[in-house]
This record gives structure tokens, sequence and C-alpha cells, in this order.
């Protein structure tokens, strides 16, 4: 209880992310391979 903006949960996911996209960046991760980031997206390319 404290933080303010009233939703830490909110404002640790947004770090993580940052920390997350920052990473993949540096090791240069295919974004395919990471469905949870929402990339989910392409693999409808391929149900045709």
């Amino acid at each position: 209880k404290g933080e303010s903006g009233g939703d830490p949960c909110g404002q640790l996911f947004k770090r993580y992310q940052l920390c997350v996209q920052k990473a993949i960046k540096e090791k240069d991760i295919p974004i395919e391979g990471l469905e949870f980031m929402g990339a989910s997206k392409a693999k409808t390319e391929n149900s045709s």
C-alpha cells in the first residue's frame, strides 16, 4: 500500500516489459517465438 498511482502491479509489469524488450534487442531474439508478447498475429499468415 502506498504506491503513487494505485497499481503497483501495473507499474511492475511496465518495468518488466521494458526489460524484456531491451533483452530481445540485445540478444537479437526472433519475435515470432514470443507469442506472449502479442506476436501471435504473425502465425495467422501460416493458417491460410
